[in-house]
């Protein structure tokens, strides 16, 4: 069989020299000679009749050339890509594994609780991919025809074409059953779930009593994607949820959750920032006051897409259910630790809105520990984020060129640096038009700019045009000010940190140079004594296992495996109470010997630390 990257690869080529109409007609036709289906057969299937006799035998005869086998997920990966690539931006098409599919159908129909055989729908249906994995669950679930079981399938997208390829994988799934389907209308419908009122929905989809299981892998479509037009109409349906960087994933837990039946089911694979999120927050709140959180299963950094970066995680939600706990695992190897029956159960009190913490219980029990033991790092540490200009393409100069010696500052790019060695050698210079006044720094004017300045004003004037393009360029007076106020002041004796790290590395920088692209961490004084924390003391500390442990379980995962080290991740770590012998013996030990000594500190398992560090 191709691989799936194939298939996309050839359809994206053909979308040059073929219309829509002619790929899908091909494409059709290419599956029915490879599996042998009568051809006189098509003109009876409503969909797939639409487009007979528009196959091209050239694009016919290059693809039978290029697949030897051809299934129904390998023409719903040709349908996907038929979709043009502004549209997958705006709409967030993504194809989905069928081992995901079939999880989430199979375990939504494990847990739903009512009599008789469920109507499932998926909301964002696409190609069709979750109908044909939930009519094949029906049909083996409760021994029906495949005609009893598609009479109980719903499928909703907001793109026509989409929804006349859903048609047609069903009703080619059907014919390779031997079964005509000929009218799938009523089943299948073009329409906005996100904006369409819920009763208006149902009422569509003949499912007046509301919907049994939901399960779908809702758009992925990011803010700044969605059209201002859609955007406003999704804020005034939406108000509580679309605050800050709102996604289209997360407002499809609300719009499903108003279409469920009673005691009905949502399974949806979606983006597991929504833990954390600031965007979120308004959905967590919304999950928990409902009690509706079933079972989440984590992927953390794992991707399960092959063409897409999300990061993400099944979530199945019960309807008018007083859940007070959830079950909960993590899915490092997803195919492996799917069939895996073992769960953890987190009470739903226990959660925090502001940041969901999910891990198994014993890993909750160290969080606990941790944040718990000593004195926050945000109470004993001002945590600063860098200078923001930004363009600092612009601000931070080359070596070439030429400006006054009293226009720039000494800054650390922190990306391009990996050790204390390295801040030297990397040391940037930073254009610096301001002075201070009151201990307040005031933008120069242009006219102190061309008096004092006039090599570094012929500069940024050559980059002005460039320079109104940063966001929020209209709004200031100058137009070389920088784009925030942040990181302007000097720092000295503090600990430099990258956003995003595949381990804790914080640098000690004992010069007053300014930063960007991470954030600083600088002891104010410590409780106990009164008197600041021996700075290198917190540096092993903070670059110890037992950090890398918390912020694996604690902040935001990418590829690769990088944990985010942003103020509100890491200001919740504890700096436990340390008494003369512990700080003695901080400094002498290293490696295991000091992890070792510091989960004594903690009270953590060192195996479990291992556990997860070494995942």
């Amino acid at each position: 069989m191709p691989k799936k990257s194939t298939v996309s690869q050839e359809v994206i080529k053909n979308k040059k020299d073929y219309s829509t109409a002619i790929i899908i007609s091909s494409y059709i036709m290419l599956y029915i000679e490879i599996n042998e289906i009568d051809k006189k057969l098509l003109s009876k299937l409503n969909e797939c009749n639409k487009y007979s006799n528009n196959e091209n035998e050239t694009l016919l005869d290059a693809a039978k050339l290029k697949f030897k086998k051809f299934n129904l997920k390998n023409l719903e990966s040709v349908f996907e890509n038929i979709i043009d690539l502004d549209r997958k931006k705006e709409e967030g098409a993504v194809y989905t594994p069928n081992y995901i599919i079939d999880y989430i159908i199979d375990y939504s129909l494990s847990i739903y609780r009512n009599k008789g055989v469920p109507i499932i729908c998926d909301p964002a249906c696409g190609s069709g991919g979750f109908l044909v994995r939930s009519i094949n669950a029906l049909k083996n679930k409760f021994n029906l025809s495949i005609e009893e079981a598609v009479s109980h399938i719903r499928g909703v997208d907001i793109n026509s074409q989409s929804v006349s390829c859903a048609k047609i994988l069903i009703e080619l799934y059907g014919l390779s059953h031997n079964i005509i389907l000929t009218n799938l209308d009523k089943n299948i419908i073009c329409s906005d779930t996100l904006l369409t009122n819920s009763d208006t929905l149902l009422k569509q989809l003949n499912t007046k009593d509301g919907i049994d299981i939901l399960v779908t892998n809702p758009p992925f479509v990011k803010l700044q994607n969605i059209s201002i037009n859609v955007r406003e109409q999704l804020i005034n349906k939406y108000p509580q949820f679309t605050n800050g960087s709102f996604s289209f994933s997360m407002l499809f837990l609300i719009a499903g959750k108003k279409l469920l039946s009673n005691r009905g089911v949502l399974g949806y694979i979606t983006q597991n920032n929504m833990f954390t999120s600031l965007a979120s927050r308004e959905i967590r709140k919304f999950l928990q006051k409902e009690r509706s959180i079933h079972t989440v299963i984590d992927f953390l950094h794992t991707k399960v897409f092959e063409n897409a970066s999300a990061y993400t995680c099944l979530l199945f939600l019960t309807n008018n259910q007083e859940n007070k706990n959830f079950k909960f695992k993590w899915a490092f190897n997803p195919k492996a630790d799917l069939k895996d029956s073992q769960f953890s159960d987190i009470e739903i009190d226990e959660l925090n809105s502001k940041k969901w913490r999910l891990a198994p219980k014993r890993h909750l029990r160290n969080i606990n520990n941790i944040e718990n033991i000593g004195y926050k790092l945000g109470e004993v540490a001002d945590i600063k984020v860098g200078f923001a200009t930004l363009k600092d393409s612009i601000f931070l100069l080359d070596k070439g060129i030429d400006v006054e010696d009293d226009i720039f500052v000494p800054a650390i790019k922190i990306a391009d640096i990996d050790c204390e060695e390295a801040i030297k050698a990397n040391q940037r210079r930073l254009l610096f038009p301001y002075k201070e006044i009151n201990g307040k720094f005031v933008i120069y004017s242009e006219e102190e700019m061309m008096s004092n300045f006039p090599k570094t004003y012929k500069y940024l004037l050559s980059k002005k045009d460039i320079l109104a393009t940063r966001s929020g360029s209209s709004s200031l007076k100058y137009f070389y000010e920088w784009g925030r106020e942040q990181g302007m002041k000097p720092v000295s004796g503090k600990l430099l940190t990258k956003t995003f790290s595949s381990k804790p590395n914080f640098i000690l920088d004992k010069s007053n140079s300014r930063f960007c692209n991470g954030y600083s961490v600088k002891p104010k004084f410590f409780r106990t004594t009164d008197s600041k924390i021996d700075i290198e003391i917190l540096q092993k500390i903070l670059n110890s296992s037992v950090m890398n442990y918390y912020s694996k379980l604690t902040s935001f995962q990418i590829d690769g495996n990088y944990q985010c080290f942003q103020k509100n991740f890491i200001e919740l770590f504890n700096v436990p109470k340390l008494s003369n012998n512990h700080v003695k013996k901080i400094k002498e030990l290293d490696d295991k010997l000091l992890d070792l000594f510091l989960c004594g500190l903690y009270e953590i398992e060192y195996d479990e630390m291992l556990e997860v560090i070494n995942r």
